[in-house]
């Protein structure tokens, strides 16, 4: 593990009531902290969709779509109100 610190800071953010809202928080910390030495970019995509599923909802993207949107968060800096955006967009009930 790259910082111990950066993932118990994650697990302690401020409480977000909107699911969507909670797998944006997961995936900009994750993508942009960079807590483990690899994968980081996999782990919080692999993060925000659990979330997403334990809560309800499934992610009807494409693969490439997720990938290219992953890497959009980390080039491009996107804020979390713009990934729960597109998460909400690319989402449906289950």
């Amino acid at each position: 593990m790259h910082s111990s610190t950066l993932v118990s800071e994650l697990l302690f953010t401020p409480f977000h009531v909107i699911s969507f809202d909670k797998a944006a928080a997961l995936l900009h910390s994750l993508t942009l902290n960079h807590p483990f030495t690899n994968g980081n970019k996999r782990t919080a995509w692999a993060a925000a969709h659990k979330l997403l599923w334990d809560n309800g909802y499934h992610l009807t993207s494409t693969k490439l779509k997720a990938a290219d949107f992953v890497i959009a968060v980390d080039n491009e800096k996107l804020e979390p109100s713009a990934i729960s955006a597109w998460l909400e967009k690319s989402s449906g009930k289950i």
